[in-house]
């Protein structure tokens, strides 16, 4: 067997291995923010709104897919069960989608899914800033935006983290949701125009 073949097989093995144990989640996994924060995490607290400068940058971030008919997918990966055996499952759908921007600094995206395998449609509403929002800027950049989200819902403790990214005419949004500071759903929506 030629060894070049050989070498470059094995160097493949070893970056599918690696990488997809870099993206890996379990179900109740600790949200990082719970390892660091402690007691303090169940705590919510007032989020302050974007300043002028941040909006300026919001607005340059997400103007590209304004009026834009977006396509893409999603990859949802949830955890379901009673906690002490609660098992991943992993669904993909195919989906349509709006942004628009409000005069409130609302950013709004309307989806349209499909699931070709169970052949069902339904509809995934974001939305991101604007009044009372839960929704604090941890990193903002030309083409980035890490965004954290901690908020009460019934009695439960509540957080997102969502990182969302562009690049030419694509745009990713991956959030990572916890429930009482321990994983409940990873979902990687990838769009387009």
């Amino acid at each position: 067997m030629n060894k070049y073949f050989l070498f470059r097989h094995v160097v493949a093995f070893i970056f599918i291995a690696t990488s997809s144990n870099v993206f890996a989640v379990n179900c109740n996994d600790k949200s990082p923010y719970f390892e660091k924060e402690g007691d303090s995490y169940n705590e919510i607290e007032d989020v302050k709104p974007p300043t002028k400068k941040q909006k300026s940058n919001l607005n340059e971030l997400f103007s590209r897919f304004e009026n834009k008919s977006l396509t893409g997918s999603r990859s949802l990966i949830n955890c379901i069960g009673p906690e002490s055996a609660a098992k991943k499952t992993t669904t993909k759908t195919e989906l349509t989608a709006e942004l628009e921007q409000l005069s409130n600094g609302k950013v709004v995206i309307n989806i349209e899914s499909y699931n070709r395998k169970k052949r069902t449609t339904g509809d995934i509403n974001l939305s991101y800033f604007g009044t009372n929002s839960p929704d604090r800027i941890i990193k903002l950049t030309n083409n980035k935006l890490e965004i954290r989200s901690k908020f009460r819902q019934r009695a439960e403790i509540n957080e997102e983290v969502t990182k969302i990214s562009v690049k030419s005419r694509k745009l990713t949004i991956v959030t990572t949701s916890y429930r009482f500071g321990r994983f409940a759903y990873k979902s990687t929506i990838k769009l387009h125009y």
